[in-house]
């Protein structure tokens, strides 16, 4: 999911990054840190990524380098 939705320019941490025994592996940690217009454009491109995940599956895609949100 991570990587699917770097496509979209938004980065966020996979769900292990914070467990300490592992596990967590589906979930995303989302913090509400940013301001409401960036969290909502982000809410919604990490939404493109899901639904992009449901119909075809995850097929790695390269990330690009600018432009990107960061929600950690």
């Amino acid at each position: 999911m991570a990587s699917m939705v770097a496509a979209n320019n938004v980065i966020i941490s996979p769900g292990p990054v914070f467990s300490l025994g592992g596990g967590l592996d589906k979930f995303v940690r989302l913090p509400w840190t940013r301001p409401a217009n960036e969290l909502q454009d982000a809410v919604e491109r990490i939404a493109i990524a899901w639904h992009r995940i449901e119909q075809h599956g995850h097929h790695g895609h390269p990330t690009p380098t600018h432009g990107r949100f960061i929600v950690v």
